[in-house]
């Protein structure tokens, strides 16, 4: 089944976020590399690692919760990506065995196996806390978004795109994600959709040559990552109509992976290695001040 569709276009100011976040880098003891895919309410994290490699291929997964890192791993599969989890505990992601890559959610300590239908790959990126999955296949020769509620796939596909990822879902039910006019493997060109009851929104950050929405919360709040004119990446947020520049300190090609309702992040970057890296990062709203001592001037 094809969602139906209106579409138009979001149109929004920039700013520039300096100082916005205290971060903190978040790595799977002893790994090569880390991503950080999915946060929840309580703050509990999943994402994937590699001891070997710096790309997060060779992957494991991993949960983080009350920071214990843990591995986390379908049986019998070569790799392991999680990719979101819910208030519930529920965790959705992919899995590659050598034969093909398949979605799964994990539930009450049971994996399933999530195929969309004809299908030769299925991803599944996020869960929201009603179960709805969302994801991308590969059908035919593109990649098509999707979602999965109670064994029922539904396809996803931005108007006229040659090629659409879903990325995150929220509490509402409300999408977002990318697409491609032009190539079918959604590797180039690449711009981003919130996609709300039956309405498609464009979500372009200004002066990009590519956006990528990855996170909504609960509030509508946006997340993820664009590419400027020079091929530089970074982090991003939308809040209403307002774009919001972000970049992990002394790091590179920031990408937001999810947002909380408090506003708190999480994602990827790049270090001085060339290796990907997980972070969290807290509004400066949030984080605790030192509280100052009453002072009498001397007399």
């Amino acid at each position: 089944m094809v969602a139906g569709f209106s579409l138009m276009l979001m149109l929004g100011t920039c700013s520039l976020a300096k100082g916005q976040y205290a971060f903190r880098p978040l790595d799977v003891p002893g790994a090569a590399s880390t991503e950080v895919n999915g946060v929840n309410t309580a703050g509990d994290i999943v994402g994937a690692y590699s001891l070997s490699d710096l790309y997060v291929d060779d992957a494991v997964g991993f949960t983080l919760v009350n920071g214990v890192y843990k591995p986390l791993q379908v049986p019998g599969a070569a790799q392991t990506y999680a990719g979101g989890i819910n208030s519930s505990g529920q965790i959705a992601g992919w899995y590659d065995t050598a034969a093909t890559e398949s979605g799964f959610l994990l539930s009450g300590g049971t994996f399933t196996t999530l195929t969309y239908p004809g299908a030769t790959y299925t991803v599944a990126f996020s869960i929201n806390d009603a179960g709805k999955i969302v994801g991308t296949a590969l059908i035919g020769s593109a990649y098509q978004g999707f979602s999965w509620t109670g064994g029922t796939f539904t396809l996803l596909t931005f108007p006229g795109a040659a090629c659409t990822e879903a990325l995150d879902v929220n509490q509402s039910g409300a999408i977002v994600g990318a697409y491609s006019l032009t190539d079918p493997s959604c590797n180039t060109n690449l711009q981003g959709f919130l996609h709300k009851g039956s309405s498609f929104t464009a979500i372009e950050f200004p002066g990009a040559s590519s956006t990528i929405p990855i996170a909504i919360n609960k509030s509508g709040e946006i997340g993820g990552s664009y590419t400027d004119a020079s091929g530089d990446e970074f982090g991003f947020t939308l809040s209403g109509s307002t774009y919001t520049a972000v970049n992990y300190p002394a790091g590179t090609d920031t990408t937001i992976s999810r947002i909380k309702e408090n506003g708190q992040i999480v994602g990827i970057y790049t270090d001085s290695t060339g290796g990907w890296r997980g972070f969290l990062g807290t509004p400066l709203t949030l984080v605790p001040q030192p509280k100052l001592r009453n002072s009498k001037r001397p007399q």
